[in-house]
């Protein structure tokens, strides 16, 4: 994939489009406490690729 998109129009499910480097797009309705959820991963997993960055080591990964 090459960007992911997030809409959240009134009235509407919150949706995630991810658009592939071909023109491909996939949409998926997320749920609002799964939206918290995946906001949440999102941000830990970035903060956790920030401090890779700072400190010079390999990210580790995390499954739940």
């Amino acid at each position: 994939m090459n960007r992911v998109v997030v809409t959240d129009a009134d009235s509407s499910p919150i949706t995630l489009t991810a658009y592939s480097e071909d023109g491909g797009r996939i949409d998926v309705a997320v749920p609002p406490l799964r939206a918290l959820a995946l906001a949440r991963e999102l941000i830990q997993a970035a903060e956790g690729r920030l401090m890779v960055a700072n400190s010079g080591s390999s990210p580790g990964t995390r499954r739940d």
